[in-house]
């Protein structure tokens, strides 16, 4: 080769790079902007969400740290008590940034691996609907993958300590982050050299235990080391419910069917090629091991790390969050190039069309017209082929945000002293109000029979938001209709 053709081979090398970094750039970019038109709708659909912003007002109105609920997530908690004052918008604005950098680490992540699809994935896990809707409130998940994905790339190339530091901060946002220690100690395994192996994984661990101490010491020295209690659901959901969690809700309908589709065309042409394989040396032909394929090996155990978890306690999708990025990098070692891309433009689709609601979530106007009502396990449930799921959110935050401001409403008609059996919607009716909550009416999350009749024999009214009969009943054994309670959507009509 001449020196006019290095020369040029360099240019050549440098362009591509620079473009590179230009469409790098715009992507991040774009999934912020993305963000954007949904910040401003409360700060989400979880009462966790609005736990965390009362949380956060206590803690910048006194300098003590409360918990938005236990085990804690100090490091969001504490972040968030700097940006309360900005109300919805600054703190999901905040988790909206932190959905840009986790797409930013994991394109780099997936180029490291060899892919050249990396645009590809980024923009497939940026607009994953589970994703794309939990990036645009308050809740924790999205800030935890954040530090998870960069960690993972520090320990991809082989950086131990930066690894554990922010692995720590991840598990001090979320605490379930601390099953990526497995999947990470593998990569730094095979990423360091063979003599230094223990001591990159040793500092690694040390270095995770350290910051997630640090993170969780405003927690323990509040609540003693009970904070690492967790409450147990009363009941098992049913298993459509984790089923569709697991699919429908997390990856879209359209996504799912692209997912499915693909991996059966895979397998379909795995085995065809297996065939023909066999047919031709007239022997039988093994499958291919993932043996020295590390990176891969660790993505497939953090997926399956997180689904055996999400299986103990299937209450929200958002729980199988850091098993995402891994899914995908699974799903572009597996199928080919062209395969990988239609499920990642599928996944990019997925947000805009086809979304799953809760008709109790929203008012009836909110669908199209060619939405579909249906029943799954005692849920009365919406299937919009026009409104795709993060469309559906944002509709069910902006009718949950004007529900709880009639419930404030009509507490200032009812009679003086009334009771109202709130439930989960007690988060949210605490982030609303300015004061603390009122003497009057006196706002419950459940009650049980000797409150219900050291009410009556204060001549105090009992009402309970619609549902709330089932959840307090489920929570305190209490049925609210024998217990002479009234819906308040009743008292509404008169």
């Amino acid at each position: 080769m001449t020196r006019s053709d290095s020369e040029h081979v360099r240019q050549t090398g440098v362009g591509r790079s620079r473009r590179d970094a230009i469409l790098f750039g715009c992507v991040v970019v774009f999934v912020f902007l993305s963000r954007l038109p949904f910040l401003g709708a409360g700060y989400g659909n979880d009462p966790d969400a609005w736990g965390l912003a009362v949380a956060a007002r206590h803690i910048a109105a006194s300098g003590e740290y409360v918990a938005s609920r236990l085990p804690g997530y100090p490091v969001q908690e504490l972040l968030c008590s700097l940006l309360y004052r900005g109300g919805p918008v600054a703190l999901n604005a905040m988790t909206a940034l932190l959905s840009a950098v986790a797409v930013g680490f994991f394109m780099c992540s997936v180029r490291r691996l060899g892919s050249g699809q990396h645009l590809w994935a980024g923009l497939a896990l940026a607009l994953t609907p589970v994703i794309f809707v939990n990036s645009t409130n308050s809740m924790d998940y999205v800030w935890a993958l954040a530090f998870i994905l960069a960690g993972h790339h520090c320990a991809l190339v082989g950086r131990p300590v930066l690894a554990g530091c922010l692995l720590g901060v991840a598990v001090g946002c979320r605490i379930t982050s601390v099953a990526m220690v497995l999947p990470l100690g593998i990569l730094l395994f095979g990423a360091s050299a063979v003599p230094l192996r223990r001591r990159a994984i040793a500092e690694f661990l040390l270095a995770t235990c350290l910051v997630a101490t640090i993170a969780y010491m405003p927690v323990a020295y509040h609540y003693g080391w009970g904070f690492l209690s967790f409450v147990e659901p009363p009941t098992y959901p049913p298993l459509l419910s984790v089923f569709s969690r697991a699919t429908l809700r997390t990856w879209g309908c359209v996504g799912s069917l692209a997912i499915v589709g693909g991996l059966a065309l895979t397998a379909l042409r795995f085995c065809v090629r297996v065939r023909s394989r066999a047919r031709a040396l007239g022997t039988d032909v093994a499958i291919p091991a993932f043996g020295g394929h590390v990176p891969i090996v660790a993505a497939a155990v953090a997926v399956g790390v997180y689904v055996l978890a999400y299986l103990q306690l299937p209450l929200e999708e958002g729980y199988l969050i850091p098993a995402v990025p891994f899914v995908i990098i699974l799903l572009g070692r597996m199928m080919t190039r062209r395969m990988f891309k239609c499920v990642c433009v599928a996944l990019c689709v997925s947000p805009l069309v086809c979304g799953l609601g809760r008709t109790v979530s929203a008012s009836p106007q909110t669908y199209s017209s060619r939405a579909l009502h249906f029943s799954v396990a005692g849920q009365q449930l919406v299937l919009d082929i026009a409104h795709g799921p993060i469309l559906v959110a944002h509709a069910e935050r902006l009718y949950g945000m004007a529900f709880v401001d009639r419930v404030l409403q009509s507490g200032k008609m009812l009679p003086h002293g009334s009771v109202i059996v709130i439930g989960f919607w007690r988060s949210q009716v605490k982030a609303k109000l300015t004061d603390p909550l009122p003497e009057s009416p006196i706002f419950m999350n459940v009650i049980d029979a000797d409150q219900v009749d050291r009410f009556r024999s204060e001549g105090r009214a009992i009402y309970y938001l619609p549902e709330m009969a089932v959840y307090n009943q489920a929570v305190n054994g209490l049925d609210l209709d024998r217990a002479t309670a009234s819906p308040l959507d009743l008292y509404w009509g008169r």
